[in-house]
């Protein structure tokens, strides 16, 4: 099995991609970056269809694998996607955490990828747009796996954050935001402020405005006129939820 790391400058890396390759079991370990986000999807699509392997997982490096032991058991089926459950800082769980691919369904996805013709919603959302497209034409059938098998964006940077919630603010309905500004305003973390603000501004200024996306130094210009302030770049073992404190302690274990 193949572990596609997609590393944007993220605080917890190297430190959960070390551990996500312990703790799965990665035959190898390819690590993608880039800005913007689609372009480095792209980079990765091609890559992967190239290599000599029939699984694949792909992860962000924003992502501990809490739950290893069920992500393992899936190599030995022939799905030909499949798609897990995350416990999500902001959303609590949500579907879209590690996906196992097979060559096949990486196949499928280059040939979508070339026949897309709504690019601001490839801009949007690369992967999970052109994965829809790619099952659709194909035929082929995901599993959902329901179990939450991951956590997802503790002790990020808040410019990324920012960055994060500004494409989400431009995929998400009101109603949805409005559902989680309910939940954040009775949370003391700053990171919850810096999540609302960003969605707040991507409504004022639609994603149409940025044609090839947002750059980082637009983000940062834009983070630093709110006045926020920026985490240190070392993770404090406080700041991780125990389920994470104790998938990193088992990795060590593991060597």
């Amino acid at each position: 099995m193949i572990l596609a790391v997609r590393y944007r400058h993220e605080r917890t890396h190297p430190l959960f991609a070390e551990a996500n390759a312990k703790l799965l079991g990665a035959d190898r370990v390819l690590t993608f970056t880039g800005e913007p986000f689609f372009n480095t999807f792209r980079e990765m699509l091609a890559t992967l269809v190239e290599q000599d392997d029939d699984r694949f997982l792909t992860v962000d490096a924003d992502m501990l694998v809490t739950d290893g032991e069920t992500v393992r058991s899936y190599l030995t089926l022939e799905y030909d996607y499949v798609d897990f459950h995350v416990v999500d800082k902001f959303r609590g769980i949500q579907q879209g955490g590690p996906h196992f691919y097979s060559k096949r369904m990486l196949q499928a996805m280059v040939e979508a990828r070339h026949d897309i013709a709504h690019e601001q919603e490839f801009i949007k959302r690369p992967e999970g747009y052109t994965k829809g497209v790619a099952l659709y034409r194909s035929g082929y059938k995901p599993h959902i796996e329901k179990s939450a098998v991951a956590h997802h964006d503790y002790a990020q940077f808040r410019r990324d954050l920012f960055y994060k919630y500004l494409y989400r603010g431009w995929r998400t309905s009101r109603e949805d935001a409005q559902t989680w500004f309910a939940q954040w305003a009775q949370e003391q973390d700053v990171d919850f402020q810096v999540a609302r603000a960003a969605m707040e501004w991507s409504w004022r200024h639609p994603l149409a405005d940025f044609p090839q996306g947002i750059t980082k130094d637009q983000v940062r210009e834009l983070f630093e006129s709110l006045g926020f302030t920026e985490k240190p770049s070392r993770v404090g073992h406080s700041e991780l939820p125990p389920a994470i404190q104790h998938a990193l302690e088992q990795s060590v274990e593991l060597g």
